[in-house]
């Protein structure tokens, strides 16, 4: 039987685990499962299937994406972009849905990830 999936925005930074994360960190929607930790409170655990090995994450929730964390403007889903057709240049960071269609605004921020 299946677990539940729950789509997560994550900001991520320079990590091990996650090599092709650019300089300056950016967001990433995961399918995290085994949530533990109620969804949009200070913070949650959840797995992640990565490849051949299955992740523990532990996140924190940031009610504006990434927090104290500058996001890059030159990136958006992982594809250069000119500065000026991010849609969050020269506006806060509080929109719902920029990155996926049904998430809130705010993401959660990678704070330690281990290989379970």
């Amino acid at each position: 039987m299946a677990e539940d999936v729950t789509e997560l925005e994550v900001f991520i930074t320079e990590n091990e685990y996650f090599p092709n994360i650019p300089l300056g960190g950016a967001i990433v929607v995961l399918s995290g499962q085994n949530i533990s930790g109620e969804l949009f409170s200070e913070s949650l655990e959840c797995t992640i299937e990565f490849g051949e090995e299955l992740l523990l994450l532990n996140l924190s929730w940031s009610p504006s994406r990434a927090g104290s964390e500058k996001i890059p403007y030159t990136i958006l889903n992982g594809k250069p972009i000119e500065v000026k057709d991010h849609p969050l240049y020269g506006t806060k960071n509080e929109q719902d849905g920029l990155y996926h269609p049904t998430l809130p605004a705010g993401c959660y921020i990678l704070q330690g990830v281990k290989a379970i």
